[in-house]
């Protein structure tokens, strides 16, 4: 382990510890069973929505390589630090920011890959902003670039979601799957997040990609542009 996951572990800890004092007076702190992860929230179905996406996200994670044992803290907000976004993490990798349901509904319009927001999907946003957080500190050197962050936050999303919804997901875009690697870019992302998702769960299920492409976007060395 490096000096900077550990040093990641010892914040966290401090940070999180069982005697954390919410920053707002209506708010409670929650912690997730069988992860080092603590959701402060204003209402326990909050909570319990965030702490199943974390077992989701993590369990998905560990199977395809990624450490995840982690201690951090998730923050359910009805305003984002960040606009227009359903969420964020912090790159110290020690804190995630998640809208509530209801103000994922006001942001969004009620919607979520062209389908109305329901649990599930609420989950995967959480799932999304996990992945983020588990894959910045596996691989802090070599994920610089937004494309291979986002690839690997919306298929582990996906990856996540049950299959009949993701199957309804898949069914609303006719995009096939990234050619190449050069393909995966910032870009379409800023552009059409949704399409970029589903490109990159298409990509991902291809042989020979899943967790070895996984592994080949933690390692690769900083600032190498993607390969053909």
């Amino acid at each position: 382990m490096t000096r900077f996951r550990l040093l990641l572990l010892v914040l966290a800890q401090l940070f999180i510890s069982p005697g954390l004092t919410p920053r707002v007076a209506e708010a409670a702190v929650s912690h997730c069973a069988g992860a080092r992860v603590s959701v402060i929230h204003a209402e326990p179905a909050a909570a319990e929505a965030v702490c199943a996406a974390v077992g989701d996200a993590l369990a998905f994670m560990a199977a395809h390589g990624f450490e995840t044992d982690l201690a951090f803290l998730v923050e359910v907000v009805e305003e984002p630090g960040i606009p227009r976004t359903y969420g964020s993490y912090d790159r110290r990798g020690i804190r995630i920011e998640v809208l509530s349901p209801a103000a994922c509904r006001r942001r969004g319009g009620g919607r979520l890959f062209g389908l109305e927001l329901n649990p599930a999907l609420y989950r995967s946003i959480v799932v999304h902003e996990v992945a983020h957080l588990v894959a910045r500190f596996n691989g802090e050197d070599a994920l610089r670039d937004v494309a291979g962050q986002e690839y690997i936050a919306f298929t582990v999303q996906l990856g996540t979601l049950p299959e009949p919804l993701l199957e309804r997901v898949l069914s609303r875009y006719d995009q096939p799957a990234f050619a190449r690697e050069t393909e995966i870019t910032a870009l379409l992302h800023a552009l059409s997040p949704e399409v970029f998702a589903v490109k990159a769960w298409r990509h991902f299920g291809q042989p020979g990609h899943g967790a070895a492409f996984y592994r080949h976007l933690l390692t690769r060395p900083s600032g190498r542009r993607p390969g053909p």
